[in-house]
């Protein structure tokens, strides 16, 4: 029979085995894929949003974003042609430009992450 220490050492190697592998996987993963499918672009209309902007890339193509709804503000809008037929690349490109949002692609899957400041020493 296993004893409450026993249990607690292979609960907690457990659960570090499955956060390095999380970690593992989301550093490879964020590198895996660029956004440089040509027939990923999008004409935008006039939502120019940050949510507005994710819901029309979603309808016009098959990429679906993924984020943290509290660190997204809806409020927030970019001043960008709308007349222009966008490359998601160079779209999201700009919205991280003049935001603090950062984009990473896996497959059909935008994550959407506010940029992290390395401070300086």
């Amino acid at each position: 029979m296993l004893s409450s220490l026993n249990l607690k050492v292979i609960l907690l190697r457990t659960i570090l085995i499955t956060v390095f592998s999380v970690l593992f996987f989301y550093t490879y993963a964020e590198s895996a894929q660029e956004f440089t499918n040509p027939e990923d672009t999008i004409s935008l209309s006039f939502d120019t949003t940050v949510l507005g902007i994710f819901e029309q890339v979603e309808r016009q193509t098959n990429l679906k974003f993924a984020y943290n709804v509290s660190d997204i503000d809806p409020t927030l809008e970019f001043d960008l042609e709308i007349e222009k037929t966008w490359m998601i690349s160079e779209l999201l490109d700009e919205i991280s430009r003049v935001s603090e949002l950062k984009f990473s692609r896996i497959d059909n899957y935008i994550s959407v992450r506010i940029r992290e400041y390395k401070k300086k020493r």
